[in-house]
């Protein structure tokens, strides 16, 4: 049996490495963070995740699709990362807010729909993405019934509750009809193709295309130690501080998801504002075929 829980959120979704461990550490648990890289896609493989398992493991943080890389775990990736969990004995928080942004054949698959993981398994959304209802800061998260029942006696002592028309609101964009999503979903993978195709056309960056979400995840080591409008780059942090102070395009370093060697650029926006984000940051950083 699983029971629903709402909650209001301070944070969309759980991708911040700082939140993660503030949180854990205060739980009493200490994170240990596997890495990732374009090698694998930026996804977490069984073998990396059991080479950081101990004795002491308890709980696996897991975000598909995902903020910031936008990769998205296929059904037999999380069929894999299940079995390790089941074999030893590790729950599992899924972190699935971007779930309707994914541009993969199969789609989005929740790790919670394979045999033995239901429960154990805590499923995390929000309404914030999909319907747009960001200010309202409502998530919720489907769990056993006993640890939602845990979950709702914690949280009534440390935060505040959604106030009810943010609930009836989240109740009736969770339950009514969903097929006008489709030309929203086709609107953003155009978008995901244009920004794509813009940022291998400037110098010094590289990307891959996301599965899901609408972050591009772009290595901007290039720039390392080089010089960018008369300002030497030592880390993704100076490269968007540059890129606001002289381009004003506004690109979030991925120093707080723990790789300051990358740039995250959010493709959740006009077409124009992409072209013009786009047309800036080639003219700060110069284009491959100049």
């Amino acid at each position: 049996m699983c029971r629903l829980l709402a909650c209001s959120v301070q944070a969309s979704s759980l991708q911040s490495a700082d939140l993660r461990k503030q949180g854990l550490s205060f739980a009493g648990g200490t994170p240990v963070f596997i890495p990732s890289g374009p090698e694998t896609g930026h996804k977490v493989t069984p073998e990396a995740l059991s080479a950081h398992l101990s004795a002491n493991s308890r709980l696996l943080i897991l975000n598909s699709p995902n903020n910031p890389s936008g990769a998205v775990y296929s059904a037999a990736e999380l069929e894999a990362i299940g079995q390790l969990c089941i074999k030893h004995d590790i729950w599992v928080i899924s972190d699935e807010v971007y779930s309707a942004f994914t541009y993969t054949p199969g789609g989005h698959v929740s790790i919670a729909s394979f045999a033995g993981m239901r429960e154990r398994t805590v499923v995390t959304n929000a309404v914030s993405k999909t319907y747009g209802m960001t200010g309202w800061r409502i998530g919720y998260a489907a769990a056993p019934a006993v640890l939602a029942e845990a979950m709702v006696r914690l949280q009534s002592h440390t935060t505040g509750n959604p106030n009810s028309i943010a609930q009836y609101a989240a109740i009736a964009a969770l339950s009514g009809p969903h097929d006008w999503f489709d030309p929203i979903r086709k609107d953003y993978e155009t978008r995901r193709r244009r920004i794509v195709d813009g940022v291998r056309a400037i110098r010094g960056l590289t990307c891959g295309e996301p599965q899901g979400a609408f972050f591009l995840w772009v290595d901007a080591s290039y720039w390392t130690g080089r010089t960018v409008a008369g300002r030497t780059i030592t880390d993704a942090d100076d490269l968007a501080a540059v890129l606001l102070e002289e381009g004003r395009v506004v690109i979030m370093p991925g120093t707080g998801f723990g790789d300051s060697r990358y740039l995250r650029l959010s493709f959740a926006a006009s077409r124009t504002e992409l072209e013009d984000a786009l047309d800036a940051m080639a003219r700060l950083l110069g284009r491959v075929d100049s």
